[in-house]
């Protein structure tokens, strides 16, 4: 989720890398950028609008006696329902890496409400290149395409003691994986 949920880098300058009394340290996510809120503002308005507009209509399929117009009534104030709440829950995600002595904790948040945990006890941090598509703008090598250059992808994995690799943030950028490896392997 390294993509749209940004992981610090600096201690220095950040307020969501934490020294804890203990010598933990806690990396926080930062929080989506405005522009994702904006869109989901958009959905709330449009969802707003539509269902404002087919008030009517819904209640006549509620109403009906086929149960084929109930059924999508149903589905219709579903979809008015669940569409919003998942766009809140994915903007209000986020993701915080605990770092012990000799263990590393992954927490992932929704709401504040935690639903995945991962314990690791780390061997190895090393990142990794992915580009999953061929890149024909560098292939061809002609300046006209250079804006059509395809951004690689750099995953920052973990290793554990049963050499399991797990995944802790990918980003665009090759030297704030390196910085974030640097952090944790500390």
């Amino acid at each position: 989720m390294g993509l749209i949920y940004k992981m610090p880098t600096t201690i220095e300058e950040s307020s969501n890398i934490i020294r804890l009394d203990d010598g933990k340290i806690l990396i926080k996510s930062y929080p989506p950028s405005k522009t994702l809120w904006n869109y989901f503002y958009l959905i709330i308005t449009s969802i707003f609008i539509m269902s404002f507009v087919t008030k009517g209509l819904i209640i006549t399929l509620f109403t009906s006696d086929n149960h084929f117009d109930q059924i999508l009534g149903l589905l219709t104030v579903l979809a008015f329902t669940c569409i919003p709440t998942s766009a809140l829950g994915l903007l209000c995600y986020q993701k915080r890496i605990l770092k012990d002595k000799n263990n590393i904790s992954i927490s992932h948040f929704i709401l504040g409400i935690r639903f995945r945990k991962h314990n690791i006890k780390p061997i190895l941090y090393n990142v990794e290149i992915q580009n999953t598509r061929p890149n024909q703008a560098r292939i061809n090598a002609k300046q006209e395409f250079q804006s059509y250059n395809n951004k690689d992808y750099y995953n920052l994995f973990v290793t554990d003691t049963f050499q399991t690799k797990i995944l802790l943030d990918r980003s665009t950028d090759e030297n704030s994986m390196n910085r974030l490896m640097q952090i944790l392997s500390k």
